[in-house]
This record gives C-alpha cells, structure tokens and sequence, in this order.
C-alpha cells in the first residue's frame, strides 16, 4: 500500500508497523475523499449506517456492540435570549434543513440533517455531557 497523505482532517491514526494505516476520519472527508484516495472504510461509529457510505458496516454490526461516538453540530443563542426569538430562529433553520436542495447538498457532503426543537437540542447536549462526562471520570482524565 503506498502513503497519500490525506488532505482532509483526520481525528486520529494509527501506524501498524507494516506500511498500512488505520484512520478515524469524519464522514464528510471519507465520502468526499474516498475515491481519489483509495480510503477503504472498514466501519461508521454511528448506530445506523449512514445514508453517504451506505454500504459501510456500524461498528455494532462489525461486532464492537453498543459503541457510538458521532460528530454534531448545531446553532445556540445567549441563555438571556428571547423564548420567541428562539423559536423564530429554531423554524427557520428547520425549514432550510428540510429543503430538498440543503438536504441533498449537506449528505453529498457527509452530513446527515436532523433538526428538531429546542428542547431536542438541549437533551441531545446533556445526553453528550452525561456520555463523555461518565468516559472522562472512568478513565481518570484530568485537564492540565
């Protein structure tokens, strides 16, 4: 296997001592690099597969039960913000990620647009929070 060097941004790899390489990649660079690269993707670490590498095994599948570890985003507002300016912005970014063209354009680049209530982002954020915070205290990991 010869080296290219991936133009995209890699979370983390792994040498194995015999000129191959494991990586861990965000979906959006795997499917916008995999083709030109030769970026073989062995598994997704989300739950289900996902709808850019569909043919891409869940680490679940591939036998690692119960591991998912997904990269997200999303829009906040100060705290003080206006309940009704909240909801005015939630319904507008909700609509955009609903059209057909956003939605195209955003899994052609490996994302996949959920959306949702506020209330929903909130418990997606503690839910994240309580995951990694559990990680974090059970492995012992301290900041410097």
């Amino acid at each position: 296997m010869r080296h290219a060097k991936p133009q995209c941004r890699r979370r983390e790899r792994t040498g194995f001592g015999n000129g191959k390489e494991a990586a861990q990649l965000l979906e959006r660079d795997v499917v916008t690099h995999r083709r030109r690269l030769r970026i073989f993707p062995l598994a997704v670490t989300s739950r289900q597969r996902l709808p850019g590498l569909p043919n891409v095994p869940t680490l679940d599948e591939a036998g690692v039960k119960g591991y998912e570890s997904l990269s997200w985003s999303g829009v906040v507002a100060p705290a003080a913000t206006p309940k009704g300016i909240v909801l005015k912005l939630n319904r507008a970014i909700d609509q955009i990620l609903k059209s057909d063209d956003v939605k195209a354009r955003l899994v052609q680049l490996g994302v996949e647009p959920v959306g949702g209530t506020p209330e929903d982002f909130a418990r997606q954020i503690k839910t994240e929070h309580d995951k990694w915070g559990k990680v974090i205290q059970t492995a012992g990991i301290k900041l410097n």
